[in-house]
């Protein structure tokens, strides 16, 4: 799955995208983050 099929929705301060949970199976579960964090976290890739 790519970034593009994990982001779930935005509002004008927080992203939703989809990460992988490990503890539970590598069940995909949605996780809500300040979208300049979300920013940050791309930018470094």
């Amino acid at each position: 799955m790519n970034t593009d099929q994990r982001i779930l929705g935005m509002t004008d301060q927080t992203v939703t995208y989809l990460v992988k949970d490990y503890r539970n199976g590598g069940r995909y579960i949605p996780h809500t983050i300040k979208g300049i964090d979300f920013w940050y976290m791309m930018k470094n890739k």
